[in-house]
């Protein structure tokens, strides 16, 4: 079912990546996750166009990778080769000649309308995949759940915003919808300052409300398959429990609160408070003395 934005419905949909992130509905971005997040910073924040950077990069492709194999990630993806320097070449100078710079020119063109993965980042993505790959839980979901990032697009009945949640597998028959996150650290206490400081309980949130109203079905299960970009590539799989699930949607409905006044008042103000704040010097500054 394709999605049509002139007269939006409630529903699943199958969409590309740039779709889902391009949705707009009466001249309004339809919300999701990462957008509303940017309210936590200023109004202004969320009407700035995101440019792809190399995290977001990595983590498209990434994502690719592990969810729809090495051929599916072929046709969006390519890695930078590393061309040799002829031998008696300067290597110094290599990269600068025509020679090289022509070379360059053939792979680019051979690969049109690719995402170019430069080979340090393909490293870090390959050892992820093969990490995930070995661990049991992990092969399970990834093998067993079908349904890949399904965009979920529905009208929320407080505000009358349009939102979307785009989990990266679901299966509403089961009760359980799955993500998978690349972390600096999969130690439980850095991933739970993770899923505060990125979102991840709104993205939880967002994503069983979403299901629950689209298809009728209680979602019980949000899992979270974690690894670590650097060696030895650590892997767990978490499950958020129903307090990180409250505090997600709690947070939503704040910043579609705050979302719905900017629209009413035609003002995305570039600050969060209006009038002054006291600064309260950190704790851990004080001596103990001033403690």
């Amino acid at each position: 079912m394709k999605f049509d934005p002139i007269n939006p419905v409630p529903g699943l949909y199958d969409m590309t990546h740039n779709e889902y992130h391009s949705l707009r509905v009466f001249g309004h971005t339809v919300m999701g996750r990462s957008i509303l997040l940017k309210h936590n910073d200023c109004p202004a924040a969320v009407l700035i166009k995101e440019e792809q950077s190399a995290a977001m990069l990595r983590g498209q492709a990434f994502h690719s990778l592990v969810l729809d194999g090495f051929e599916a990630f072929l046709q969006e993806f390519v890695v930078l080769p590393e061309i040799p320097c002829p031998e008696g070449q300067n290597k110094k100078g290599w990269k600068n000649t025509n020679e090289y710079k022509g070379q360059m020119k053939d792979f680019m063109t051979a690969n049109e309308g690719k995402s170019i993965i430069p080979a340090d980042m393909w490293e870090i993505i390959i050892n992820c995949q093969i990490a995930i790959e070995k661990h049991p839980f992990a092969r399970h979901l990834i093998g067993n759940i079908k349904t890949k990032e399904q965009s979920a697009i529905w009208r929320d009945d407080e505000t009358g915003i349009w939102c979307k949640a785009r989990p990266d597998m679901s299966a509403p028959e089961s009760q359980v919808l799955v993500d998978v996150k690349m972390l600096k650290s999969v130690a439980e206490y850095t991933v739970n300052n993770d899923i505060r400081s990125y979102g991840i309980d709104i993205q939880a949130a967002m994503s069983v409300d979403a299901y629950k109203l689209v298809t009728g079905q209680n979602i019980d299960t949000f899992l979270l398959i974690t690894v670590c970009p650097t060696p030895p590539h650590r892997v767990e799989v978490y499950e958020l429990d129903s307090e990180w699930l409250t505090r997600g949607r709690n947070e939503y409905h704040r910043l579609l609160r705050i979302e719905k006044s900017c629209r009413e008042n035609d003002s995305w103000p570039n600050y969060q408070n209006a009038g002054n704040q006291v600064l309260v010097i950190p704790g851990y500054l004080k001596t103990w003395e001033e403690r």
